[in-house]
Formats: C-alpha cells, structure tokens, sequence
C-alpha cells in the first residue's frame, strides 16, 4: 500500500471514531440528564463545568465498552470528584 492510501484511509477512521465518540457523549449527556432530572442543556453545561465531558472523551475506549448505566455512575463519580454536587 503506498502512503498516500494509508493516510487516507487513517483519517478516514479518525472520523469513524471521532463521529462514534461524538454521538457516545450526546447519548451520555442525554441519559445524565434523564437519571438527575435535568434538561439536556443543564446536563451539559453540569458535566462541562466538572470535567464528565473532558473524562468521556479521555476514558472513550474503556466506557464504551460498559453499560450506559455504570458510564453515568462513573460520570456521576468524576462530577462529584470536581466539585459537582448531583448524585
């Protein structure tokens, strides 16, 4: 294969993957939201300000790997761990 090809097709499955991570933490946000009786927008800026989003995008290989509902404990955890008071 020459190299040309591999970098395309490198870049080809950062965005796969990129795309999957983006569509895990929107479901993430969403299921956060759902558990604390927050509207998304809450949920969102709660797990922004105390570092959920910043850990879903750092830990993505291991959490989706899990069950949505042990990811929004560990997001809960991480929440509360920063500062966060929900939980």
């Amino acid at each position: 294969m020459r190299p040309e090809t591999a970098n395309i097709l490198s870049a080809a499955n950062n965005e796969t993957s990129g795309k999957e991570m983006i569509e895990y933490i929107v479901m993430a946000i969403t299921e956060f939201a759902k558990r604390h009786l927050l509207t998304i927008k809450e949920a969102s800026n709660y797990m922004l300000r105390f570092k959920g989003i910043d850990f879903l995008e750092q830990c993505y290989p291991a959490e989706h790997t899990l069950s949505l509902n042990d990811c929004i404990d560990d997001i809960t955890a991480i929440c509360k761990r920063n500062g966060g008071e929900i939980g």
